[in-house]
């Protein structure tokens, strides 16, 4: 219980500094590329600003991630109200079958980003 509550919190203050917040990639400092998450605060930002089609363009997986981070936190609240930890079993489950497909669809929107010069 004390799990779930904790997760739950920490994505809040993700989207909390998503929102709010704003730091330079330490990737693209050092290294001069982009990383698979460059952009993402400017799509998040624009996602929220209710302009889709243009956070696409700065990064792709912003959509998908925050989707995947949202139904996640309907499966912590289910957690917590029915005391029981499915959403985390069903999570930590997808993540060992499917880790590669995963790490793969990270790669491919790196490569798209990359391409578009994000």
């Amino acid at each position: 219980r004390i799990r779930s509550i904790s997760i739950f919190l920490i994505v809040i203050l993700l989207f909390l500094f998503l929102y709010y917040g704003h730091f330079d990639c330490p990737i693209k400092k050092l290294f001069n590329i982009s990383c698979p998450g460059c952009g993402m605060y400017r799509a998040v930002t624009e996602i929220f600003n209710f302009r889709i089609l243009n956070s696409l363009n700065y990064n792709i997986m912003a959509l998908p991630g925050l989707v995947i981070i949202f139904l996640f936190q309907i499966g912590l609240i289910y957690d917590f109200i029915k005391d029981k930890n499915v959403c985390l079993k069903i999570t930590f489950n997808l993540l060992e079958k499917y880790y590669t497909v995963i790490i793969i669809i990270i790669l491919i929107s790196y490569g798209i980003n990359l391409y578009r010069g994000i």
